[in-house]
């Protein structure tokens, strides 16, 4: 594939950028694949090495434009550099040979900056298996898909890629997440999760404190977030003109609810569905139970006529009554005088406060404390990366929240 000229491209200024300022990570012990240490090699200099092999493989190829010339890269290196470093300081501390791989959970991923760097940066390193990338937009990921061809042969944890996830569809993602985790056998959990969220705005970041809370220490014994900006909750736009002409910040009413460890929430989900099927407001498929078409469109039903009437016979029979919610008898057959649904089970939830951050001098400071109370199983510690901006909303400084989390720790 022809190359085009790309000298102007931005993944050479970011390139410049960490050469010639080392400070923007401090310098990090890190084991090199053998466990020996690597002393003289800083986490700036081996990211700035990266982002050179990249720029001189694929910088000028059509398809890597959207990355390697994103606008805002430089930027996003940036703030993927305090992760990194909190994260490969915590492989380098819990370092264990018997201790289960690894799984990176990179949250509202974007393009990808962080996910790609892990992989680079763990090349030969058996304690992360694997990476999943996870992102609610449509993103055109080709680059990464590109990186995953080589993978095998340079010794690197793949990316694997998660379209379309919202994360405040909670039930849903933590079911795949836990996938990950119970693996598919042996007893004991076949890995750990190692949970990422970088520039999560507003709610986003609440919400990944909740899959945190819920998946529990063993499961997931590292969290590491940076939140972006402050929550709707805590901030509206009032009209135009009450001050000078120009729309300002107000005082916001308003709490956030996170999610909370439980036990068993598969009783909770089962319910729920039972209750939804006798509302009729979940059809499924009683032949496959699957959710997304109805039963006489089911694409494992026999094509001949004779066998595909008798399976749809026997799938009725597991059909419950939508009155009574039991097996065995129709609405019209059902001898319940009082109709019987199962309550509601709501998922454990707790609310933070947020009414009055834009009273305080620093809101956004005051912010990253209320979300470290809201991580639950151990406390969450806090640091601080240079970096200048102008809003005050907004974090004048990268804002690092941290947890380890002992698999002995009860929620």
């Amino acid at each position: 594939m022809k190359k085009l000229q790309s000298t102007h491209w931005t993944i050479w200024k970011a390139i410049s950028r960490l050469e010639e300022n080392k400070s923007l990570a401090p310098d990090e012990t890190i084991s090199r694949a053998d466990g020996s240490k690597n002393d003289s090699a800083n986490l700036t200099e081996r990211t700035a090495s990266i982002l050179r092999r990249w720029a001189e493989k694929w910088a000028g190829l059509e398809g890597w434009q959207s990355f390697l010339n994103k606008t805002s890269l430089e930027h996003e290196i940036e703030e993927s550099l305090p992760v990194l470093r909190e994260l490969l300081g915590w492989l380098n501390a819990a370092a264990d040979d018997s201790a289960p791989p690894v799984i990176v959970v990179d949250c509202c991923c974007g393009k990808g900056v962080l996910s790609m760097l892990i992989s680079y940066l763990c090349a030969g390193d058996a304690r992360v298996s694997r990476i999943f990338a996870l992102d609610k937009a449509t993103i055109n990921w080709d680059h990464i898909r590109a990186a995953n061809a080589e993978s095998g042969r340079e010794g690197r944890p793949q990316i694997e890629l998660w379209g379309g996830t919202n994360l405040f569809e909670h039930d849903a993602i933590l079911d795949r997440l836990e996938g990950l985790v119970r693996g598919p056998e042996g007893p004991g959990p076949p890995a750990r999760l190692a949970m990422l969220g970088i520039h999560l705005c507003k709610n986003l970041g609440p919400a990944f404190l909740g899959l945190a809370n819920c998946l529990g220490p063993v499961a997931c014994p590292f969290v590491c977030l940076m939140p972006c900006c402050l929550p709707r909750q805590a901030t509206s736009s009032s009209s135009a003109g009450a001050i000078g002409g120009q729309s300002h910040l107000r005082l916001g009413a308003g709490t956030i609810e996170v999610a909370s460890y439980e036990r068993e929430r598969w009783r909770r989900i089962a319910n729920n569905r039972t209750r939804s099927v006798i509302l009729g407001k979940r059809k499924i498929c009683y032949y496959c139970r699957k959710s997304d078409h109805a039963i006489k469109k089911c694409p494992l039903l026999p094509s001949d006529v004779e066998e595909r009437t008798a399976r749809l016979k026997e799938a009725a029979a597991s059909i419950p009554c939508w009155k009574c919610g039991e097996v065995g008898h129709k609405k019209t057959d059902c001898k319940v005088t009082a109709v019987s649904r199962p309550p509601r089970i709501l998922q454990p939830m707790f609310c933070l406060d947020v009414s009055r951050l834009m009273e305080v001098e620093k809101p956004f400071d005051q912010y990253c404390e209320i979300l470290k109370g809201a991580f639950k199983g151990s406390s969450m510690t806090c640091a601080q990366y240079e970096e200048k901006k102008t809003d005050q909303y907004k974090p004048c400084e990268p804002t690092c929240l941290k947890a380890v989390r002992s698999t002995g720790q009860l929620e």
